[in-house]
């Protein structure tokens, strides 16, 4: 069975009926700072101190790095959508629907993108746990004992207890994320299709009404 060359099939993937390029770059930029923003409020409500410092500008690189991902997540169910009712969305039940799954392709990525974070996070925090274990406070003593402190589950430091702390604020975080992303989504997509009139793909031509003149014979009176 003969296989398409590389070129067309990219050219297929990159096709992005039934919408516009317009409105998959805008989709992708706004979905990807809105979720942005979510991600490093959660980041800064429980994550790594040493990512908290400059909230403004980790939010601009990290929201910039989500874009493209948002725009491949769109092509992914443009794809699927122009497979099963064509490269035009024929009704507003359609453009209705296709919406919907963009803003939950949307809710995945930014999904993926908070857990990454979390455990970019976890690592951060495990290590500054690990690194204040080694000095002392005044006294002389660990300022996190390991070994004596009964600790919850299986620890049996503190060190091991912090550990367990950090991993159940950042798994609370990514927990809640999951709504907050899908409302924010379907908010954002559904406020981007009321920009562009409630379309995705480009405004249907108008039929030209062409007008037919009639000559009208004048009758001459004698």
């Amino acid at each position: 069975m003969p296989t398409r060359p590389f070129k067309d099939r990219l050219r297929a993937f990159l096709d992005p009926r039934p919408a516009r390029w317009r409105t998959v770059i805008v989709l992708g930029i706004v979905l990807g700072y809105g979720d942005g923003y979510v991600l490093v409020a959660l980041t800064g409500a429980a994550g790594a101190i040493e990512r908290t410092n400059h909230p403004f500008s980790s939010w601009l690189e990290e929201s910039a790095f989500l874009v493209p991902l948002f725009i491949l997540a769109e092509l992914l169910v443009l794809r699927r959508i122009r497979r099963r009712s064509g490269p035009v969305l024929r009704s507003g039940k359609a453009v209705l629907g296709t919406a919907l799954l963009i803003a939950v392709a949307g809710t995945v990525t930014g999904f993926v993108g908070v857990a990454v974070s979390a455990a970019l996070d976890y690592r951060l925090q495990t290590q500054l746990i690990e690194f204040s274990s080694r000095f002392g406070d005044q006294n002389g003593d660990p300022l996190i004992t390991a070994g004596s402190t009964a600790a919850r589950g299986n620890c049996n430091s503190m060190v091991c207890n912090e550990e367990r702390l950090s991993l159940a604020s950042d798994a609370r975080g990514v927990a809640i994320s999951a709504p907050i992303l899908l409302g924010v989504n379907v908010v954002l997509v559904g406020w981007v299709l009321a920009g562009f009139g409630g379309r995705l793909g480009a405004p249907a031509g108008r039929r030209a009404t062409t007008t037919i003149a009639v000559p009208t014979s004048s009758t001459e009176k004698v």
